[in-house]
């Protein structure tokens, strides 16, 4: 997988861990938290990127490795710099979410388009993404952008942060 990304070009730029509760009888809680690796990658024109999730926690060594989106588009924001950048915003109840998230210091740090093949090996283009993130939390929520300007929350993240390779993209 290592050599194949690499031969398209793609750097890691957004590393975080996929935080999901799950129910434990064994926890005097009766939660317990699973944190699943993923990582957001592009070429360096943005016309090809991944989200790749392990199974194990960032700082862990995966033994399996999926891609869980293959997208397009893709659209680097500095979450680090208050405010909302124009080309995030998505109309209705969306930009709306950008503001309330704006105000606590939660802000978007990639936007990109969902691809995938057909059967007669066409590309068909899905949904628009939308990580938004607290650089100073290292939290961050993914989004799927619907139709008519909403948002619809796909997972929770932890840890999340630029990588090396995102933060010489963004400067």
């Amino acid at each position: 997988m290592n050599a194949a990304l690499r031969a398209e070009g793609q750097r890691t730029i957004i590393i975080g861990d996929r935080a999901a509760l799950r129910n434990d009888a064994s926890r005097a809680s009766g939660l317990r938290v699973n944190r699943w690796v993923n990582t957001f990658t592009s070429n360096d024109d943005g016309s090809l990127g991944y989200n790749l999730e392990g199974d194990r926690p960032s700082g862990e060594a995966s033994t399996r490795v999926c891609v869980a989106g293959k997208f397009t588009n893709i659209r680097l924001y500095d979450a680090r710099r208050p405010g909302t950048p124009p080309g995030a915003r998505r109309g209705g109840a969306f930009d709306a979410m950008l503001a309330d998230q704006e105000a606590l210091g939660i802000r978007p740090m990639l936007q990109a388009e969902s691809i995938s093949t057909g059967p007669n090996g066409e590309v068909r283009r899905g949904n628009g993404v939308t990580l938004q993130g607290s650089v100073t939390q290292r939290s961050g929520m993914l989004f799927v952008n619907r139709a008519g300007g909403t948002a619809e929350s796909l997972y929770l993240m932890q840890n999340v942060a630029y990588t090396p390779a995102g933060l010489e993209r963004l400067n």
